[in-house]
């Protein structure tokens, strides 16, 4: 199943027809890579809209190594950010607890 996003952005334009047999649409090479880019990604907490990003990179032919760099170096910046947030709330519920 094609999440929603993907559809919206075009992802299944290239699904040839469904088949007779048992009603499966057929994909392209093209979309199954990217199908499994993003679940790759989605278990590494990337969201669709990054992953949209980040093909799009590679879809123009713009996804040089200091390109994907850059992005990968913001989400590992959000990353850390996350981490420490929820070290604070741990921090408050644990001395919540102890009072």
């Amino acid at each position: 199943m094609i999440p929603y996003a993907f559809i919206k952005e075009g992802f299944d334009a290239d699904v040839s027809k469904e088949d007779e047999c048992n009603s499966y649409r057929n994909y392209s090479d093209g979309t199954l890579e990217k199908l499994l880019v993003n679940d790759e990604m989605k278990g590494f907490g990337v969201t669709l809209n990054e992953i949209s990003d980040f093909l799009g990179l590679l879809e123009f032919n713009t996804a040089a190594c200091e390109n994907v760099s850059q992005k990968m170096l913001e989400k590992v910046r959000l990353i850390d950010k996350k981490i420490k947030e929820l070290k604070e709330m741990k921090s408050l519920i644990i001395g919540s607890l102890d009072s």
